[in-house]
């Protein structure tokens, strides 16, 4: 919550409030959601078009500056509310890399309504008092015919998460706002051999909202440089755009898909394993999902190598993977992994996350989506000695051996070393979950 009031307000918040917020925006590479009280009862998107009609210039005060884009809150003669996101538009005076850098939340800003998206947020323009550019300066070469199959030459504005930004004009002179990412370029080391400034050819693959009048409205295009559509004479390949265009929707459970992109910094890794679903994938330009921790490497080869396997994946940002469709959004990096449903039983080996330490009980662990389980303390490791939570708490994902349930029916588990390996560990488990060596070898000690 990145609002005065809410710095003001903030020691009014415990744990456990509720609150009663607008979602302003997600990053699904950061995972932050930010969250505005102030804008909780904003009406319906209805109601916007009615007060907010395309075309009416307005102020608008800053929410959030996505470096980007800009989300901001208009307010009508009616003292009616509209939340608004303002499109990337280069009118700062220094050229700087990020159009909004020299603006700050809280800042007024005039606006132009362009349009209305489905999420009930007002499409906007910065409305721009004096022109630095020629419209062939903006786009840093000839106009573009907008349409599907359209090839141009477009002038780099930013490049940032593996999305280069192009800027052009369209023949009636309405601001073109282009998207490459790096999977509609022909390899990764091509998309890298780009900066700031300069001139590519491109081709439009898909045209999100064209322009309803002469300098009144932006258009968003997702662009291509695969080398199958910039081949053609005329138009795009349609085997090749099909799976650039590719949504949830035309995904079936257990398709295979030979190239995804992990989202993060590039060079870096882009695990994230303080959460369950630890990997981004793009997919295609319509496209973006996650990978769970339980599908990321083998339950074997992490009880062979431990969790260092992870890291040694080299899983970075910008890095292109295969995947297999899981269903709801979710992707594997093992093309054997069976998609149904996992079915758990005692003996079974799995892959385990590290939730939370129970002091002086032993570690939750999840291992499934919605599926968690328990290891008490004298199964974490064969070790007799230190601080055995912080061995799990460390490894944060990790292999583990299902051997018995509660009265409740929650999995009990043990991490210990004899009873992931599978040659040692058979008979060597009590009814109860501790194990009878262990127990013997803390007796004599």
């Amino acid at each position: 919550m990145n609002e005065q009031k809410g710095l003001r307000d903030s020691k009014k918040y415990k744990l456990g409030h509720v609150l009663n917020c607008c979602v302003l925006d997600i990053d699904p590479v950061k995972r932050i959601v930010d969250l505005s009280e102030k804008l909780a009862a904003v009406k319906e998107q209805k109601s916007h078009e009615k007060e907010f009609k395309v075309g009416r210039e307005c102020q608008a005060t800053i929410e959030l500056n996505k470096e980007s884009y800009l989300i901001v809150s208009v307010k009508s003669s009616k003292k009616a509310y509209g939340i608004g996101i303002c499109l990337l538009q280069n009118f700062n005076e220094d050229d700087s890399t990020s159009p909004y850098q020299n603006v700050q939340i809280g800042d007024d800003l005039a606006v132009k309504v362009i349009g209305h998206n489905t999420a009930g947020f007002l499409e906007l323009l910065p409305v721009v008092k004096k022109e630095r550019r020629t419209s062939s300066g903006l786009g840093g070469g000839q106009a573009v015919e907008l349409g599907e199959g359209a090839k141009f030459k477009g002038q780099i504005r930013s490049i940032k998460n593996q999305q280069i930004f192009i800027h052009a004009k369209d023949t009636s002179g309405s601001l073109v706002l282009g998207r490459l990412l790096q999977s509609e370029c022909e390899s990764p080391e091509e998309f890298n051999k780009y900066s700031k400034g300069d001139l590519i050819d491109v081709r439009v693959l898909k045209v999100s909202k064209a322009p309803a009048s002469r300098g009144a409205a932006a258009s968003w295009a997702e662009l291509t440089r695969k080398k199958a559509h910039m081949d053609k004479p005329e138009g795009l390949d349609e085997d090749v755009k099909t799976r650039s265009l590719l949504s949830q929707n035309d995904l079936k459970k257990g398709q295979k898909l030979e190239s995804a992109l992990l989202l993060g910094p590039a060079g870096e890794s882009a695990l994230n394993l303080r959460h369950s679903k630890p990997l981004l994938v793009r997919v295609s330009a319509m496209l973006t999902g996650t990978v769970p921790f339980n599908h990321i490497v083998p339950t074997k080869d992490l009880a062979k190598f431990g969790s260092d396997i992870l890291l040694a994946q080299k899983l970075q940002g910008g890095s292109q993977v295969a995947v297999t469709y899981l269903g709801d959004g979710n992707f594997s990096l093992l093309p054997q992994r069976k998609v149904a449903p996992l079915q758990f039983s005692k003996g079974d080996l799995v892959t385990a996350r590290f939730v939370k330490v129970v002091r002086g009980r032993g570690v939750t662990v999840q291992i499934d989506t919605n599926v968690f389980g328990f290891i008490e303390q004298c199964e974490i490791t064969d070790q007799l000695a230190g601080n055995v939570f912080k061995l799990l708490e460390e490894r944060k994902v990790f292999a583990a051996r299902i051997i018995d349930a509660d009265a409740a029916g929650k999995w009990q588990l043990s991490s210990r070393e004899s009873v992931i390996d599978e040659e040692s560990w058979t008979g060597a488990v009590g009814p109860q979950g501790p194990s009878k060596q262990f127990l013997a070898k803390d007796k004599e000690q």
